[in-house]
């Protein structure tokens, strides 16, 4: 697994038939994007963080705690970056390259993060909890991405058909 902008990169090299991204925001001429599906994003926190005692909590709540983001060139970092402009200050207090680092750094800390709702596994959720925030709720959109100078083989068409299912 690595960040949009390595696969990108591999897809336009000719390295990869079809690839997952998050998002379609490079719009690189030379690829095709074609949605999957719509990704619920949410804010995660240790069991028993201080912000899981408060009754509606709001965004300028996100903004009293560090945050943990991916690294530069995900598109997850970005989304994330996106949705706090304006609405609090993302005190980032490390950069990971991978959610399962995020997750237990988050379990382990009173830094907050945001990750996709699916990679929060029922196990998990014995050391996470989401954290309800009505104005900070998004999706990202999950693409497949190809070059459109690639031939697809039937092994890559026959990919998308079964992951879409």
């Amino acid at each position: 697994m690595n960040n949009t902008q390595y696969i990108v990169k591999q897809t336009l090299a000719l390295d990869l038939d079809i690839a997952l991204i998050e998002g379609a925001e490079i719009n690189n001429p030379r690829l095709d994007y074609e949605k999957w599906r719509d990704d619920p994003m949410v804010v995660i926190a240790r069991r028993g963080h201080p912000l899981l005692g408060r009754k509606n909590i709001s965004c300028n709540h996100l903004g009293l705690y560090s945050w943990i983001l991916r690294e530069k060139g995900s598109g997850t970092a970005a989304l994330i970056e996106h949705h706090a402009f304006g609405k609090f200050d993302l005190d980032v207090e490390m950069v990971l390259s991978d959610f399962e680092a995020i997750k237990n750094y988050v379990a382990n800390s009173d830094c907050l993060s945001c990750v996709s709702s699916a990679s929060i596994s029922q196990l998990e959720r014995a050391r996470l909890q989401i954290v309800p925030v009505p104005r900070f709720s998004f999706s990202r959109p999950l693409c497949f991405v190809t070059n459109k100078d690639k031939y697809q083989s039937a092994a890559s068409l026959e990919f998308k058909e079964t992951i879409r299912m």
